[in-house]
């Protein structure tokens, strides 16, 4: 049986992996379609691992690969990277459009997903939610502005690290709020 240090290992292995196979791939041959195809053969891998550790159907991980599938699989097919380019686009869209559609229906999507790993306030998880969609839709913007207007190498250098980057940074701007809006044990009572 594996430790739940180990199981957390794994999981960030699982998450991260196809990312980097993709990078790796990319610069081994300078070629967008055998990093592409790394990508989908890693995101397949990744899911049966999150699976049988998980002993679910994780939403966000099938999401992905169903993405990846979908746009990777017409960049070979068809032989044209704009799929696999598009696809940030088209999923930070599906995100933030989400979240949007989430707060008009009063549902908190971002704390149906992360609610175990934060206690936060209603208010907390309002503002936090329409930060997230407003985040998504800036960068799906930022993918679209890139791809156009830069090299494929630039663009798989932004998506792999200068997303991965800005994700960062903007979790950490979002402590004070996290703080700020934090239900403390006494407040559970």
């Amino acid at each position: 049986m594996i430790n739940k240090a180990s199981q957390k290992v794994l999981r960030n292995v699982a998450e991260y992996a196809p990312l980097a196979v993709f990078f790796i791939f990319y610069y081994v041959k300078k070629d967008l379609f055998w990093a592409t195809g790394g990508l989908l053969v890693a995101t397949v891998v990744s899911i049966i691992i999150t699976i049988v550790m998980e002993r679910k159907l994780p939403f966000l991980p099938i999401f992905t690969a169903v993405t990846v599938s979908i746009f990777g699989g017409l960049t070979l097919l068809l032989k044209d990277d704009i799929f696999i380019k598009i696809r940030p686009t088209v999923v930070n869209l599906i995100f933030g459009s989400s979240l949007l559609i989430g707060l008009w229906k009063d549902k908190l999507f971002l704390k149906m997903v992360l609610g175990k790993a934060l206690e936060i306030s209603e208010k907390g998880w309002r503002i936090l939610t329409k930060r997230w969609a407003i985040f998504f839709m800036a960068i799906a913007l930022l993918n679209e502005i890139v791809w156009r207007t830069q090299t494929e190498e630039f663009w798989v250098n932004f998506k792999v690290l200068g997303v991965m980057g800005l994700n960062f940074l903007f979790v950490l701007i979002h402590i004070p709020l996290l703080q700020k809006h934090q239900i403390k044990s006494e407040d559970k009572k």
